[in-house]
């Protein structure tokens, strides 16, 4: 809406945005009855995390096939 809101009253500029679980941009569909409750619950648990603050969920090291770093 902020942006909308922008555009209208003509203040809008162009920008670089990439969202996330924090500005409310990304989130998760309801999970379906079929879930096990421990992964539900764990899921939640972290869900809730990643609205607090953006998740560093890509950390090294990285390695290939073979287990060499990259």
């Amino acid at each position: 809406m902020k942006t909308v809101e922008a555009v209208m009253a003509g203040t809008w500029k162009s920008e670089s945005f990439l969202g996330s679980f924090v500005d409310g941009t990304v989130d998760l569909a309801p999970l379906g009855s079929s879930v096990d409750p421990e992964a539900k619950a764990k899921i939640e648990e972290l869900l809730a995390k990643y609205k607090k603050e953006d998740p560093s969920i890509f950390t090294g090291p990285l390695v290939d096939q073979s287990g060499a770093k990259k």
